[in-house]
């Protein structure tokens, strides 16, 4: 069975995206990025993966790694649109923009495209 120090170290995250879509124009707005743990493994769960990581104190290094994947996978399949990721606000406060920025142009994301929703979830962490 994976470990959190393993599913870290390996950058063992499945990305899935899901399209947003405005009813109106009938055109997708961008990509939902959702994360989940190693398949096959008790964390492919979300919620069980975030709870490993809450458990252990290592929800901002889960959350930039998630961040750095969905960026990752978003560009390597050429989705369309804008990509939509969730953070706490705790990690979004820990992230250093200008690595981010290098991130984002590493894989020719332009910063327009991204948008961060700032999740509720792990609030008083």
């Amino acid at each position: 069975m994976p470990t959190l120090d393993s599913i870290l170290a390996d950058a063992d995250i499945v990305t899935l995206f899901q399209p947003i879509l405005d009813g109106h124009n009938q055109t997708i707005l961008g990509h939902e990025a959702l994360s989940r743990g190693p398949e096959l493994s008790p964390y492919h769960s979300a919620a069980a993966l975030f709870s490993l990581a809450k458990a252990c104190q290592r929800t901002i290094e889960l959350e930039h790694l998630c961040l750095t994947q969905a960026i990752h996978h978003f560009m390597a399949q050429q989705l369309e649109g804008r990509l939509f990721v969730n953070l706490s606000a705790t990690a979004l406060l820990a992230l250093d923009i200008k690595q981010l920025i290098s991130l984002l142009r590493s894989h020719d994301l332009p910063c327009e495209r991204l948008v961060i929703e700032l999740t509720e979830q792990y609030q008083n962490d």
